[in-house]
């Protein structure tokens, strides 16, 4: 009987150590899954200024193939005048 009793209090500790790991590591994970989270917003906030970008300005190659000139797409230009 007190055979028994020992290993049951070693499995309680050693069950009630697993449990506290395993807080741990769900912590670390929360953490983790907060930085991701973070991530791609900056990634979905640089992919709209991409995207915005790429519509209100580009670079469009002189005829000479080496110079270059900075214009406003047709849609982006006759808004800003119609205001």
């Amino acid at each position: 009987m007190a055979d028994e009793l020992a290993r049951l209090e070693q499995l309680r500790t050693s069950s009630r150590d697993l449990v506290v790991y395993l807080e741990q590591v769900c912590e670390e994970f929360d953490m983790i899954q907060g930085e991701n989270e973070k991530a791609l917003r900056i990634m979905e906030n640089w992919a709209a200024v991409f995207q915005t970008a790429k519509g209100v300005a580009r670079i469009q190659l002189a005829p000479d193939g080496l110079s270059g000139s900075f214009r406003r797409d047709a849609a982006s230009s006759s808004a800003s005048t119609d205001g």
